[in-house]
């Protein structure tokens, strides 16, 4: 197994951003409360496509300590509120791979 840590910045105009190839096991955490979109497909999603939703409900962290059969792939739609303003919200990325 190799387990990788990743920082990820991503904008609006950068769409699904993939993050992690068929994970065994994936925690993505964003650094600051932003509403973000998480996607598992073998190729990047279509932009239309509505993913699912991360923010306060699921305590803004997506973890899934299974196989996942696909890719990974995280957007957000808006640009980030905080200062500076429109700039890249960032995510923390830990996922483990099979060798």
């Amino acid at each position: 197994m190799a387990t990788e840590t990743t920082d990820v910045y991503i904008n609006p105009s950068d769409g699904w951003t993939l993050v992690a190839e068929s994970p065994s096991y994936v925690m993505i955490k964003p650094s600051n409360f932003h509403p973000w979109w998480v996607a598992v497909s073998n190729s990047t999603p279509a932009a239309s496509h509505e993913g699912i939703p991360m923010g306060k409900d699921s305590r803004g962290c997506f973890d899934v300590d299974e196989p996942i059969a696909g890719n990974v792939y995280i957007r957000i739609k808006e640009p980030i509120s905080r200062e500076p303003q429109g700039a890249d919200a960032h995510f923390g990325v830990l996922a483990t791979t099979e060798d």
